[in-house]
């Protein structure tokens, strides 16, 4: 009978989930269009590019419907019951709220699951293949692969600012890269040129000058026609990191967090979207936690009460992720705690509400 039960809740949820992530992908491939007939128009990007981008974007949208797709399916689902009468014939039965809850719950476990393995190991994948498809485009362009003024801090204390960054040619114009500790004697190094293999750069036509600590004043200068130096740094993860690091996998940022901190500097940002990959993906099953003692709740309000509680918490989680984000990046809150925000408003109340539909 449980496992009836079990089967029949699922299926009826399964439908339209799978009907309400197709629509929001639709929905997001539409506003992508628009962005994109335009950068065909006025950028004169190939379509066959776009097209490239708009389907290494699927696994994104993908990702962010299925929190969404799932609270609408498990709103309209259990309303569906409760208006139907099927929950008071179950509950006469002997079966609790708790226990029709169950699946929904095991469901939300694993499509949380599958949300963060394709954020983990697809997304990043699909990022790649777009940006390939970008930059194959142009290298047929005057400029080419060109990343202009790139200022960052990297291990050692030392501060890097390349005016120019040719990333097909793997070369760079006028380096600047200065030990920026003033407790100790500093040595800033200038290039004309460099080249890049990993994290070892080789400088030419350059100077290097050495001051003392609390010194504003060289006290040295060696000139250069070439040399070698461990910048400890990939350049190429530079530009993915200050481009969007919202795309990167949870492993590398974890690796730039470690990075930066041996170097002793802040990762608040880093630290705040390494701990959003986790928050997100388990955003759905925290969505079902509030959503389906809704649904058991409010079901005799009327036939679109799912939607538009829908539409509220979803409204609700996104404000909470937003306000939480604001508060992580100004130390307000610690960026484990900013990440979860959302996810914890929703499974504290989420909580109370099963308590009040379980005593019913």
């Amino acid at each position: 009978m449980i496992k009836i039960i079990d089967r029949y809740i699922t299926t009826e949820l399964i439908k339209p989930f799978i009907m309400v992530v197709m629509a929001f992908i639709v929905i997001m491939i539409s506003v992508r269009l628009g962005e994109d007939v335009n950068s065909i128009i006025v950028d004169k990007i190939p379509a066959s590019v776009v097209i490239k981008t708009i389907i290494s974007k699927i696994p994104d949208y993908i990702i962010q419907a299925l929190p969404i797709g799932y609270l609408m399916a498990t709103l309209l689902t259990t309303s569906r019951f409760s208006r139907d009468h099927e929950t008071t014939a179950l509950r006469a039965g002997g079966i609790k709220f708790k226990r029709l809850m169950a699946p929904i719950i095991v469901v939300s476990v694993f499509i949380s699951y599958l949300s963060f393995i394709l954020n983990e190991e697809v997304v990043p994948r699909t990022n790649e293949y777009s940006q390939r498809a970008v930059d194959q485009f142009k290298r047929f362009k005057k400029n080419g692969l060109i990343t202009n003024n790139k200022y960052f801090r990297g291990p050692d204390n030392r501060f890097f600012h390349v005016q120019k960054i040719d990333r097909d040619a793997r070369t760079m114009d006028n380096l600047v890269i200065a030990n920026i500790d003033l407790k100790q004697d500093r040595v800033v190094i200038v290039a004309k040129r460099g080249s890049w293999n990993g994290t070892m750069w080789s400088l030419s036509e350059g100077i290097t000058q050495y001051y003392s600590k609390n010194s504003e004043f060289v006290y040295r200068e060696d000139k250069f026609t070439s040399k070698t130096i461990d910048s400890k740094v990939k350049i190429e993860d530079i530009i993915n990191e200050q481009d969007n690091p919202q795309v990167m996998s949870a492993v590398k940022l974890k690796e730039l967090i470690d990075s930066r901190k041996t170097a002793g500097f802040e990762a608040k940002e880093l630290e705040l979207e390494y701990h959003l990959h986790y928050a997100k993906a388990f955003a759905t099953f925290f969505s079902a936690t509030i959503s389906a003692p809704m649904g058991f709740i409010f079901a005799s309000l009327g036939n679109y009460i799912g939607v538009a509680l829908s539409i509220i918490l979803i409204f609700i989680y996104y404000v909470a992720e937003s306000i939480g984000r604001v508060l992580g990046l100004n130390g307000l809150l610690p960026p484990m705690v900013a990440a979860w925000s959302s996810n914890i408003v929703f499974a504290v109340n989420g909580l109370i509400l099963l308590w009040q539909v379980d005593r019913r």
